[in-house]
């Protein structure tokens, strides 16, 4: 007989109660140290995290499609309007094996910064994030990997968009009718450089500590748009410029 240590849906209840009590989000052990140590994530997790077979019981196996006749097995770990799509709509799905190497899951200096840095990220009394030492804009990589507040959540997906220095997007975007039919289609390139909580070499981008990004798009069609672009400048503190953001309380 095997007993199981940790009874099914134990890592949710142990992250929830880890993260309201400003814990992070590791179940066995805090998950950046342990990443540091291994470069993967299963020592943080029991089985249950990891492994499809054994959150559901053996009833779904990597490889498996997910249809409206076996999303059931799954529906605790979907959303409820992917949920609805597959049971109602016709969607459908495979389960890949998890991606267990950290470095796999991050642009390599993005995560060189953020194993570096890891710790030396603070919020400062007006609500920015700051290196805790200087007091300076943050230097890089990810200010609070082992998340405990949504205001590091927040943080973490805004200071960097691309997780690269620069980032350049071609897009097609569809503008869509009532009725579902197409109203509008353009082609535009998507282009944001980083100036602060940079990973390179260049601590900050031509010393302009007080902006965050420059993000600019460029429209290379239809004909009657093409050639057009626009610049939206981010500062490190919006609060300063109201005029451009509008209110920030």
């Amino acid at each position: 007989m095997h007993i199981r240590k940790y009874d099914f849906d134990y890592s949710r209840r142990k992250m929830m109660q880890n993260v309201a009590l400003g814990l992070g989000g590791g179940v066995l052990a805090p998950v950046w140290p342990t990443i540091a140590a291994t470069g993967e994530v299963t020592k943080a997790y029991p089985d249950e995290v990891t492994s499809i077979e054994v959150n559901t019981k053996g009833k779904i196996k990597v490889g498996d499609e997910i249809t409206a006749a076996n999303v059931e097995h799954v529906k605790h770990l979907l959303d409820p309007i992917f949920y609805k799509q597959v049971s109602e709509l016709g969607r459908k799905f495979k389960i890949r094996a998890p991606t267990k190497n950290i470095s796999e899951m991050f642009p390599h200096a993005y995560m060189e910064a953020t194993l570096k840095n890891y710790g030396k990220a603070k919020f400062d009394e007006t609500g920015n994030v700051v290196e805790a030492a200087t007091g300076g804009p943050w230097i890089g990589g990810n200010p609070f990997p082992d998340i405990k507040t949504g205001d590091e959540g927040i943080a973490n997906l805004t200071l960097s968009w691309g997780r690269h220095d620069l980032s350049q997007y071609a897009v097609r975007d569809f503008d869509i009718n009532p009725d579902g039919t197409p109203a509008y289609t353009y082609d535009f390139y998507w282009t944001e450089l980083n100036a602060t909580a940079r990973t390179g070499k260049e601590k900050y981008f031509k010393n302009k500590t007080d902006m965050l990004r420059y993000q600019s798009v460029f429209f290379t069609s239809p004909q009657e748009q093409a050639g057009a672009s626009f610049l939206v400048p981010w500062y490190y503190d919006q609060r300063k410029f109201p005029d451009i953001y509008g209110y920030l309380p």
